[in-house]
């Protein structure tokens, strides 16, 4: 599952973390523009999702045989989805009213050291 759409956001998601910890934070119009965007990719039900409609043209296209369309849409219901919505909670928890540009914090605030966050996936 290391490359699954799952555990890619879930990567993403500790990056947003680990830069609102080390103060970098995206103005809240932003923030609201990338939750809107996910919200609406989260609604999309799996039949109208582009993403199982790619997978299932492309196999077609190939002609790779079997209902991958049923297996893609059951990833997307129970894996994608929920990383989807988890993602926007992280978001909307980083929105501080900070309407017109980046915020950073102090180098005191950030600490001296700087590292990514461990992969867990």
């Amino acid at each position: 599952m290391p490359g699954s759409a799952a555990c890619k956001i879930f990567r993403q998601r500790s990056i947003v973390r680990f830069n609102a910890g080390q103060g970098i934070i995206p103005p809240d119009f932003i923030i609201e523009v990338m939750v809107a965007q996910i919200q609406e990719l989260a609604q999309t039900s799996a039949t109208d999702s582009f993403v199982v409609k790619s997978l299932a043209a492309r196999l077609t296209h190939h002609g790779i045989a079997g209902d991958h369309s049923c297996l893609a849409a059951n990833i997307w219901d129970n894996d994608v989805v929920p990383a989807l919505r988890r993602q926007v909670e992280v978001l909307r928890a980083q929105a501080i009213g900070n309407v017109r540009r980046w915020y950073m914090a102090s180098p005191r605030r950030r600490g001296k050291h700087r590292t990514r966050p461990a992969r867990r996936c």
